[in-house]
């Protein structure tokens, strides 16, 4: 219970600082218009489009390869539970 309120709080003080700092608007802006934080350089339509892409694609990627690893790992512990028991260990 302890760890749980000390991470929601770092997680919050996290939250707060990075509010102070504009971080959510810098980094929405950059999302929408491409533009670069700190600076009046905007990128290309064609690198922001082939950034949100490769993005989305990582993200769908790790999420179905989470999904892949754990029907695996069940259905090998299924498999090693069926199996028949060793009679010798030495023969």
């Amino acid at each position: 219970m302890r760890k749980a309120i000390i991470i929601f709080c770092l997680a919050g003080s996290g939250l707060i600082i990075l509010g102070l700092f504009n971080f959510f608007e810098s980094l929405l802006v950059f999302l929408v218009a491409g533009v670069i934080p700190g600076t009046n350089y905007a990128l290309p339509y064609q690198a922001m489009l082939i950034l949100i892409i490769s993005l989305m694609s990582l993200v769908i990627f790790r999420t179905t390869l989470g999904d892949v690893k754990s029907r695996i790992t069940k259905t090998t512990g299924i498999r090693k539970k069926h199996l028949p028991k060793r009679r010798y260990s030495q023969i």
